[in-house]
């Protein structure tokens, strides 16, 4: 069992993008692979979740990252169902968390989530300008339980997770690294100012 465990949220299905985000490519890298980065320093080994739609696109790639399917009896079932995938395939500690749709995602602040991971916390949640950014975040495995609970019961919003579970809410001051890409005019956005080498 490792201590922590990098997880890469890859199931969307990307409609408002057009096309899966997560092969969308900023500094010659496509988005998931910033994910990938942005959690390995602070991480013993890496997964990413995606759907059996998009698992042989992740072969087409070089990377180390192991690739599951989510569960078949929660799958479509959204983020939580990924990361729930990650708890019953890999054995760890503690989840570290990250969608593949914030590619401006730094390895700088996972470990600042994790200076707070203690016994009586369950969850590690930041909050970057008055909003909850529940899929870049810590989740102790004794969350297994209630997370399997609430997919069974067809409970898929985060904060039906959150208020079940002892969280912890670290506030950054900043946005930017926190900036999720939904759409091909937020691509653009970020495009201008981020074409260079990393």
């Amino acid at each position: 069992m490792v201590k922590h465990l990098g997880v890469v949220l890859a199931g969307g299905q990307s409609r408002r993008f057009g096309s899966p985000k997560a092969f969308a490519e900023i500094h010659r890298k496509p988005f998931y692979q910033h994910s990938i980065e942005a959690v390995k320093p602070c991480t013993e080994k890496q997964v990413i979740i995606t759907s059996t739609a998009l698992k042989d696109e992740f072969k087409k790639y070089d990377h180390d990252a192991v690739v599951y399917t989510d569960e078949s009896s929660f799958a479509g079932k959204g983020p939580l169902a990924g990361i729930y995938t990650a708890m019953a395939r890999e054995h760890a500690e503690w989840y570290v968390t990250v969608p593949t749709d914030v590619p401006l995602i730094q390895t700088r602040i996972f470990e600042h989530l994790l200076q707070y991971a203690d016994e009586n916390t369950q969850a590690i949640v930041p909050v970057a300008a008055n909003r909850l950014q529940p899929l870049i975040s810590v989740y102790h495995a004794s969350v297994k339980g209630v997370l399997q609970e609430n997919l069974k019961n067809n409970k898929q919003s985060v904060r039906q997770l959150l208020d079940r579970i002892q969280v912890k809410y670290v506030t950054f001051e900043e946005e930017s690294p926190f900036m999720n890409i939904n759409k091909q005019e937020d691509y653009r956005k970020i495009k201008p100012n981020h074409n260079g080498g990393k």
